[in-house]
Formats: C-alpha cells, structure tokens, sequence
C-alpha cells in the first residue's frame, strides 16, 4: 500500500514515472510522450494531407516537406538517443523479422471509447485481411513497393502512368519522390510505386491482429495523433529517410561558389544566457524539467464553458541569445542566417565523419538580416526562432486568456519551444553549433534552397569533417548541454530554474 500512494503522490506532483529502465527505449520514453510535440505531427498531417481534391492535396514542395519533416525529426530522436546513452535507432528494412521493441501504450480515444492495443516484444509482420475494415494487403507489398522505389533512385527517373517518365533530378526529384513513398495524386504512378509509407503504419498498427478475428482496433502508429508515441515508428521512418537518401547520394555535391557568400566572413558566435548577477553564461546550455498547466479544452469531443487545465511536466531549456559577428567586405546587402545543432562525437565517442554527422544536424532557427559595410553584430533570442509556432505560448500560465487572443496566424506547425534544445548530460554533452550566412533568401515556404540545405547532401570526397567543409561565410562553435535533474515548477510562479 505505502508504494501505491508513494507513485500515487509522484504522478500528482508531476514527477516522470517510468514502469522501468531496464528496456532502453523507456530512458527516451517521456519527449516521445510529449503533448505538443504529437501536437505538431498531427497539424503537420493536416496541414499536408495525402488524399482529397487536388486543390487540397497540391501543397508546394508537398513531397520534399514531407522527407524533411521526418527527417528532422529522426536526428532530434538520434540526437536524444545520444544524448541517453543510447545507438541510434536501425532501420526497420526486414519485415519477416519480428519486431523487437513493445509498446504498452495505456491510452484510449473518446472515438468510440476504446483503447490503443498493446504491441508485445518480438511481434511479426503479417498479411492484413480485415475484411470490416476493407483492409487486404500482402505483406510481399512492402518490399515490392521498396524495390522499385529504390530502383527508379537508381535510374534517375520514375514511370508514370501513361508511359512516360519524370527525372528525379537535383531540382525537384525529392519532391517527386516524397510524393510517390507517402502516395497521393501527385504521385507519378499510384498503383506502381503505391503508399509505402502509409502501409507502414498499418502494418505496424494491426500487427497485434491482422486478421481482425479478436475485435482490436489499430494502435498509436496508425493515428497521426498518437504516431510519435511508438518507438517502431522511427524504425519504419528511418528505413523511410534513407530511401530518400539513397537519391540523395546521386546528386552532385555542392560547390563552393553555391555554399560561399563573397565579401562575407562570421568571425565569431557564442550563445549566451544572461544572469541577474555576474557575467553572462556563454557556449552552455541548459535544460530540467518543468511543470506546467496546459489548457485541453480545445481537445475535447465537448464544449466546456471555462478552460480545463492539465497538470503537466515536461522538458525545457533556460531561455538563451546567440551572438553572432560577421564581416562584411563589400556594399550594404541582404543575406540569410542559418543555425543548425549537432552531436559533435558518435556512440562510440570518437569525432563524427561529416558524412555521418550530416544525419544528425537539426534545425534551431533560419532568418533574413541586412548587413551594413563593416562588422555586424547580430544578437537573436532563442524564442524568435522561425521553427517554432504559436505553440511556444500555449506551455505557460500566461496563455489563460480568451479565445479572441489566438494570434490570426496560427497554424501549430511549429516545433514545440519546450523541445528546441536536445536533453544533454548531467556532465556535458558536447555539440557542434553551426552557423552560415548566406546569399539566398529565407521566404514563407522555406527558400530556393532545397529542404535541410546546406547538410541534405554529401559533400565532397575531399571533406572528411566538418571543419573541412566550412567556407568564410560559415562558422563552428563548441556548445555543451547541461540537463539539470530538478523539476521547475511554472504553477506557483516560479520563473528561474536555479539561482544566479
């Protein structure tokens, strides 16, 4: 009895609670869980549907959005793997073999008030034939749309419909390509190249009964609002992203007149957290846990009069500024700025290839910038970055306000704020922060550049790390990321997670 109210008073303190550490995917378990980041993926699924009218569906850039949403968030996964302990995650590329990763859910829907199944260790792959469903596909389905997938990569074009076929050039081949592994109408030919990565999900989803003869219902891989929850998902979007890869590996590698900026040189970056007494705290970053009430009336299948609020504790990072100096040699121009994160060592603990740490850069914020003849200082905060969204608000007391004060544009395609910064090490987890000025231009859907551009490449044979990439217009900075094990609570007031 003294241990059940003993986990009873933990859970209503907002302490994370894990059923147990021995299995490695529960160290990774609670950013999974998070709520604005299944949030984001299920807006992202709105926002970019597979099926409908063309209108709806005929999104720009729909199938290039679609590789680089998932992958970043495959590196922000790997990277808190690493910074876990843990290898990053394997492709799931052999579907006789069974799935070692379970997943015990404990989640139900309002839809019909049901559960989400279980997935149990070492669950196999089968033929789904659940004929209440409409749901008959052979599980050889998955590998025959695999290979000639991976087949049009290797010739350079894809068969269309009519017998005609479409380049996957260095241009827009990604896009075609996105479109043809998640098929919608934009895909070159459905029926040939069908819906790979949606039949994943299904596959994965009704595992636990694929016949349908015990009543189950699908599981959290199959609903875009609880996908990101399952460990087997990464697995299925890792094998997903490398397919991806592999055309990206045909390309040509960029040169250095399209990575350089003439006249511009970064001759220093820093992050920097101010204090309330002393000197700043510089190249360090901090993240803890924060407990928080979130507003879920939104979320509901009724309309309460009053918002309803959830005790939550999730992770965050102390708020941080980057300081970036860059030289400018020529006449007053408009430039663009982009910040990336990576994991400076492997599992291993030696330093990255830059092959292999291009895989783990994610995005930390893009932005344009006038520079004056001369230095130019640029101070940015960490809360002004383009990847997050108005859900950067809605993870505080402040947002108890009314409905009327939900910004107009509002989309919830954001990155949560309270995930920007991976979970680092209670000792330091080191990190290359990367920094480029460039001469293109960041526009509303991204810029002429492609998706994750300058790192969705290999480089040159002769670039062997990353500081064999770097140009006078890009600049590396060693940052290290501090998890600080304590629990900031936001619902008393509290504002600093530790005294200055």
């Amino acid at each position: 009895p003294n241990n059940i109210f003993t986990l009873a008073r933990s859970k209503a303190n907002g302490k994370p609670s894990h059923p147990s550490l021995r299995s490695p995917f529960h160290k990774h378990k609670v950013d999974k869980k998070d709520i604005g980041l299944n949030f984001f993926y299920l807006m992202y699924t709105y926002a970019y549907p597979f099926n409908g009218t063309s209108n709806v569906v005929k999104k720009e850039r729909r199938g290039e959005v679609f590789y680089h949403v998932h992958q970043q968030i495959l590196a922000r996964y790997n990277f808190e793997r690493l910074c876990n302990g843990l290898h990053r995650t394997t492709r799931l590329n052999n579907f006789d073999k069974p799935l070692n990763e379970p997943y015990f859910p404990k989640l139900n829907t309002t839809v019909g008030s049901r559960n989400y199944p279980a997935r149990f260790a070492d669950s196999v792959l089968d033929d789904l034939a659940r004929e209440k469903d409409k749901l008959t596909v052979d599980k050889s389905a998955l590998s025959r749309f695999r290979d000639r997938i991976l087949e049009a990569c290797d010739k350079g074009y894809a068969l269309c419909a009519n017998n005609k076929s479409v380049a996957l050039d260095d241009d827009t081949g990604i896009d075609v390509l996105g479109n043809m592994i998640q098929s919608s109408p934009l895909s070159p030919n459905q029926e040939y190249y069908g819906d790979l990565a949606n039949l994943g999900h299904l596959f994965i989803g009704f595992c636990h009964d694929p016949d349908g003869r015990n009543l189950e219902g699908f599981g959290v891989i199959s609903d875009p609002a609880t996908a990101l929850r399952d460990p087997a998902f990464y697995r299925w979007y890792a094998l997903i992203v490398d397919m991806c890869n592999h055309h990206k590996r045909s390309l040509p590698h960029y040169t250095k007149e399209e990575l350089g900026y003439p006249g511009i040189n970064i001759t220093h970056v820093e992050t920097f957290i101010l204090t309330k007494q002393g000197a700043p705290v510089k190249n360090e970053l901090l993240t803890f846990w924060e407990k928080n009430d979130i507003n879920i009336s939104k979320g509901l299948d009724f309309s309460p009069t009053e918002p309803l609020f959830a005790r939550i504790t999730h992770m965050q990072h102390q708020k941080y500024s980057y300081k970036i100096v860059v030289e400018n040699s020529g006449s007053q121009c408009e430039a663009s700025v982009r910040i990336f994160l990576a994991p400076k060592k492997d599992e291993s603990n030696n330093l990255f290839s830059f092959d292999d740490q291009r895989d783990f850069f994610i995005e930390m914020d893009y932005f344009n910038v006038t520079l004056r003849p001369g230095s130019n200082t640029i101070v940015r905060r960490s809360t002004d970055s383009s990847i997050l969204d108005w859900m950067k608000y809605s993870v505080s007391n402040k947002f108890r306000m009314k409905h009327s004060d939900k910004p107009n544009n509002y989309t919830g395609l954001g990155w949560p704020l309270n995930l920007l910064v991976p979970k680092g090490k209670a000792k330091g987890f080191e990190c290359d922060l990367f920094v480029m000025v460039g001469k293109d231009l960041i526009k509303p859907h991204g810029s002429d550049r492609s998706l994750g551009f300058p790192f969705d490449r290999p480089a040159s044979s002769k670039v062997h790390h990353l500081s064999d990439f770097l140009c006078e217009n890009m600049f590396v900075q060693t940052v290290k990321l501090y998890f600080l094990n304590q629990t900031l609570d936001k619902t008393d007031g509290a504002s600093q997670p530790f005294v200055n």
